[in-house]
């Protein structure tokens, strides 16, 4: 969890392993310039259907998050992304499961 308060926190080249429902968020506005580049992010619910998926890779409420070449596989979402003029550029997620004709979750929400 980020600080409730900051500008400008940098994650980079990092493995976020199995996370429990998010791998990285933010609960006020510490996530302002946030920027998460060239991080790996692997979920803990990868043997199981989309439709039973919980977790997060990170979410955002504040402007201006930077989210530049991460590799992500099998979250339900890979961001939320609150704010806005947020940059996400050469991500590239496995967002599918084993299952034929399965659910499938959007990989990056845009929120307001």
């Amino acid at each position: 969890m980020l600080a409730k308060t900051g500008v400008t926190f940098q994650i980079t080249d990092c493995n976020i392993n199995r996370p429990l429902n998010r791998g990285i968020t933010s609960a006020h506005e510490g996530c302002q310039g946030l920027q998460i580049d060239r991080c790996q992010f692997i979920s803990n619910e990868q043997p199981i259907p989309v439709e039973d998926w919980i977790s997060i890779g990170f979410n955002t409420n504040a402007n201006d998050a930077k989210i530049r070449d991460n590799r992500t596989v099998r979250f339900e979402h890979f961001g939320v992304l609150g704010g806005t003029g947020s940059t996400i550029v050469g991500n590239h997620w496995f967002h599918g499961d084993d299952e034929t004709d399965g659910v499938r979750k959007g990989g990056m929400i845009i929120a307001k």
